[in-house]
């Protein structure tokens, strides 16, 4: 047999389950954060391709890809904007990307590009460093840089 509820009673828990619902959808698209490739703003480039950028972040090349010389830096190890741009943009796990510096610098033939340990100090160097490429997370992106790539984060962190 059920058991009749009073109308104040389902309507109370039906705006717990909205408001609850309203909550996690917030928390899922703050926990999910797209990034961009972000460059000095007097870069002519107006946009950048995932295996250009792959191959300037490996250092493979040391130029855009309309000949201008490029100077690429990367946050530190413990962040999660680079856990997503190595995954999606790179296409490597953290100790396939350690194996790769190793063999360069084994071999004396190149360095692994130049770290930071936050995203305003990348930011501000890429302002300031004309030719400059790095990754940030979009909620970081103002006038003192440029665009040229937004990434998804489908990777769930």
């Amino acid at each position: 047999m059920r058991t009749k509820y009073p109308a104040h009673r389902s309507r109370q828990a039906m705006f717990k389950r909205f408001w609850l619902h309203v909550f996690l959808l917030s928390w899922s698209a703050a926990t999910s954060a797209d990034i961009v490739l972000a460059t000095h703003p007097e870069t002519p480039l107006r946009s950048l391709a995932m295996k250009d950028a792959r191959r300037i972040f490996l250092k493979q090349t040391h130029e855009f890809p309309d000949g201008n010389k490029v100077q690429v830096a990367i946050l530190d190890k413990q962040s999660s904007t680079r856990r997503v741009f190595e995954t999606q943009v790179l296409k490597m796990s953290p100790s396939q990307i350690n194996t790769y510096w190793a063999g360069f610098i084994f071999n004396g033939q190149n360095r692994p590009p130049r770290e930071f340990a936050t995203e305003d100090a990348l930011k501000k160097w890429i302002a300031a460093t004309p030719g400059a490429l790095g990754y940030l997370d979009i909620n970081e992106v103002d006038d003192t840089i440029k665009v040229l790539a937004t990434i998804a984060d489908d990777s769930g962190r």
